[in-house]
């Protein structure tokens, strides 16, 4: 029926209607007319009144000082808008309408917000081209932008959830943990998606139900709605670089599905930082850019956070291929120097710790660069297991197998300059590393640095055998271990971050007096005597020993970090200083304050702080 035909028979009806109905026939003629429209263009059957089905639900992130994105996956077409404020219930501002396809990810942004300020929002939506006074209101949420220096704020994180079901009682128990804990943000650091789960030429629509099944209400979607969720990846999403150019990459392939699920920060020349570098093998046309999304970093009050890739730009495999259920189309032909952040990456974490003068430096990843030296569980050492202990090897700490210290061997000085990851960490003053693959609870110091191993928050035990020992060891010490399940939440305040062990199973640890708690102290400037490094309160020859013991190697980490030592102010302790104290202690007048307080808060520790 053409729409001059449906008006022109309105037009009888209305003239007609007092003579020929009576009220209760007047009724049913309608009802019946109203079908009969229907029936002549289908397209019209929906009731905009009617709740409809969110596969997707709200999901946040890419919180900023100014802006939120927000992510959903309807069931149905809709018409939509956000409505926003900063008093809960009340809501002054509305976005424009948008419109969303059934069954697929969209994707808005809201700018022009408020810094350290949280905002209350809720959706309204209706079938597109319904009554604009006609809408379906959804749940009011929340979320908060960036806040500021010296405000207390909570964060959480988990790793190997490993394509977690929502019949995982200990999962699920974690998810509804952390929407308890009402975090700012979250941060998954990985082996979330089973990549080889999906195995043939579907790959991409399998990915993508998978990162659907995480925006469930069982999942991430107990939280994302008013939690923003950072993700980084594991080995078992196959991002690795060998696998980039295979044929059907499931590397690609779930690439693709989080930067369609999830939003994931990239470069933006204000707030994050970020990889720049496209992948081709992206499809553009239907996910919008070429970006990998893989590492970033932003900072949230007091604290810098870092989240590294070990994996897009490893190229050579460094183990025995289909490892762990992972793809075997590649032969191994590699090792544990294999592993990289590659030159760019490299060169943006330094620069990154660099400039930040935050009182806390957080970094993610799912696993280090190169592991310790043994086998495990029948895995070969190149399968990178460990942390405070791997932490002395390859492009993290610079020694090979032998102890050798042959990181520029390996490293072109040019491109990556002459200091492993570990030492950029400490002449930097990262405050905590957390990483995963481990599948248990692992807290550990290097150089005043915790490690820590994130556990499961859906597997039970104590994870991989023969990696970790409770103990102190030369030059780290394993302080405790605890078994799955649960997550971490962290609480960071001026004063002091706390680090704490949410279970949501039945967690033993050793020792049996662990808490499953500990604190993180803040960076703060180095006072102290000028020329002091033995801490006696006086600058003399004993010191003058220990600086020049330092600058030719030798291990002095027990006077470390040896800022005092750095008494011409150039940044480096070395025999110049050591040259300066010797001609104090001498009564000599020497062109620098020695003996009094005050020390430079930055500087390159000597090689004897990294032995």
């Amino acid at each position: 029926m053409t729409t001059h035909e449906r008006n022109e028979q309105l037009k009888i009806i209305h003239k007609h209607r007092n003579a020929i109905f009576s009220k209760g026939v007047k009724v049913l003629m309608v009802l019946i007319f109203t079908l009969s429209l229907f029936q002549s263009n289908p397209k019209e059957i929906v009731n905009a009144a009617t709740p409809i089905n969110f596969t997707g639900p709200e999901l946040v992130g890419n919180p900023t000082n100014s802006s939120i994105t927000i992510n959903i996956v309807p069931d149905a077409n809709i018409e939509y808008h956000y409505q926003y404020g900063t008093v809960s219930g009340t809501y002054p501002n509305q976005t424009a309408n948008f419109t969303a396809t059934a069954n697929q990810p969209d994707e808005i942004s809201i700018a022009g917000l408020v810094a350290n300020t949280r905002y209350y929002y809720r959706m309204r939506y209706h079938a597109p081209g319904d009554g604009m006074d006609d809408w379906v209101v959804r749940d009011e949420h929340s979320f908060m932008t960036q806040r500021a220096p010296g405000e207390t704020f909570v964060f959480t994180v988990t790793s190997d959830s490993h394509n977690a079901s929502a019949s995982n009682t200990g999962f699920v128990n974690a998810m509804n943990n952390i929407n308890a804990d009402h975090p700012d943000f979250h941060i998954d650091i990985g082996d979330t998606q089973f990549a080889e789960f999906t195995r043939n030429s579907s790959i991409q629509t399998n990915l993508n139900t998978a990162y659907k099944e995480y925006r469930a209400t069982t999942h991430f979607g107990a939280f994302g709605h008013s939690t923003p969720v950072f993700l980084s990846t594991g080995n078992h999403e196959e991002e690795e670089g060998w696998n980039l150019d295979d044929s059907y990459s499931r590397g690609v392939a779930n690439i693709q599905a989080r930067k369609a699920f999830f939003p994931t920060p990239v470069e933006d020349g204000v707030f994050y930082t970020g990889n720049t570098d496209p992948l081709a093998a992206i499809d553009e046309a239907t996910y919008g850019d070429e970006l990998r999304e893989d590492y970033y970093a932003w900072e949230w009050g007091d604290a810098l956070f870092v989240v590294i890739d070990p994996f897009q730009y490893t190229m050579n495999l460094p183990y025995a291929p289909g490892t762990a259920g992972e793809e075997n189309d590649d032969s191994q032909d590699g090792n544990q120097w294999s592993w990289t952040l590659v030159a760019e990456q490299f060169q943006w974490l330094k620069q990154t710790l660099e400039n930040s003068d935050a009182k806390y430096k957080f970094m993610f990843s799912h696993n280090m660069l190169g592991g310790i030296n043994r086998t495990v569980v029948g895995v070969g050492a190149g399968y990178v297991r460990g942390g405070a202990e791997a932490a002395r090897y390859y492009e993290w700490g610079g020694k090979d197998a032998y102890e050798e210290d042959v990181f520029n061997d390996f490293r072109d000085p040019e491109d990556f300059g002459t200091k492993p990851i570990h030492q950029l960490m400490v002449e930097n003053g990262v405050s905590a590393y957390f990483h995963g693959h481990d599948h248990q609870y692992v807290y550990e110091l290097r150089d005043g640095i915790v490690y820590q191993e994130v556990p499961s928050p859906a597997m039970t035990g104590s994870g991989f055998s023969g990696i970790y020992t409770v103990g102190t060891y030369e030059d780290y010490e394993t302080v405790a271990m605890c078994s799955n399940a649960g997550h971490l939440r962290i609480t960071v305040s001026p004063e002091q971050a706390t680090v704490v062990y949410v279970n949501s199973g039945s967690v033993t640890c050793t020792p049996s007096s662990f808490t499953r708690s500990y604190t993180i102290a803040p960076n703060t400037p180095v006072e102290g005597i000028l020329g002091d490094v033995n801490g006696d309160g006086n600058s003399n020859s004993s010191d003058a020993l220990i600086v020049l013991s330092g600058d030719a190697g030798m291990d002095i980490s027990s006077f470390c970090p040896i800022n005092c030592g750095d008494v011409n102010s150039d940044s480096l302790v070395n025999s110049t200083d050591a040259l300066a104290i010797l001609s104090f202690d001498a009564g000599l007048t020497v062109p620098f304050p020695l003996g009094s307080a005050g020390c430079p808060a930055s500087i390159t520790q000597p090689a004897g702080c990294n032995p």
